[in-house]
């Protein structure tokens, strides 16, 4: 064999040896354990989920008559962010309008000028109520039969989240 090839011979050699040790050596494959394992640490640590406590609370429940071509309401002092809930059905399905709105509003309501609620339902026989108080204040929920030719029986069940 002259020199050269010698040399080619050994060089490759060398670096199928360089090769060997970089795929096999063994502080390569600790540090992959390692690495796996902290992982795996990280899933296990995640941090439990914190429970909201809210507390809930009927704040009316019953029947009340509305007289046709006239309206009734019902008022509560409530704070920014209650939450109010509940549902509201003519026994025998007639339609009624109903509308939730803040003081100075039912004030307009009244006067028969322009108004606006935070939630209106118009010809409905059963209306489900789900709305954020936006402000503290007193707020009303108007139950009306303008242009209605009967009188209404309508169940209430309202429910403050707080």
């Amino acid at each position: 064999m002259n020199k050269r090839n010698k040399n080619i011979q050994s060089n490759s050699s060398m670096i199928q040896n360089v090769k060997q040790e970089v795929h096999i050596h063994p502080s390569k494959m600790k540090l992959e354990k390692k690495v796996k394992k902290k992982k795996s640490d990280v899933k296990s640590k995640k941090e439990p989920q914190k429970k909201i406590k809210t507390k809930m609370k009927t704040i009316f429940e019953g029947k009340i008559i509305v007289e046709a071509g006239w309206f009734e309401k019902i008022s509560f002092e409530l704070n920014k962010g209650d939450r109010i809930k509940g549902i509201a059905y003519e026994t025998d399905n007639e339609e009624f309008d109903c509308y939730i709105m803040n003081e100075a509003e039912y004030a307009k309501y009244l006067k028969k000028e322009l108004f606006h609620g935070i939630k209106k339902y118009e010809d409905d026989p059963s209306i489900h109520i789900d709305v954020i108080i936006p402000e503290h204040d007193i707020w009303y929920i108007v139950f009306d039969l303008y242009g209605k030719q009967n009188d209404r029986e309508i169940n209430i069940t309202l429910r403050k989240i707080s």
